[in-house]
């Protein structure tokens, strides 16, 4: 199993907004991207474990 701090979630979801907004998304369909799916969902599972 990866070993998530919470630092590093941090980092990813930033950097996953820079990339979705470098792309040109509108800056709520990257954040609702980003909590709803992807790393928003995996840092729910790995902090209550």
């Amino acid at each position: 199993m990866i070993d998530m701090s919470p630092e590093l979630i941090t980092v990813l979801m930033f950097v996953g907004l820079l990339i979705g907004l470098f792309m040109g998304h509108p800056l709520a369909f990257v954040l609702g991207g980003l909590a709803v799916t992807g790393l928003g969902a995996i840092s729910i599972l790995y902090i209550h474990e």
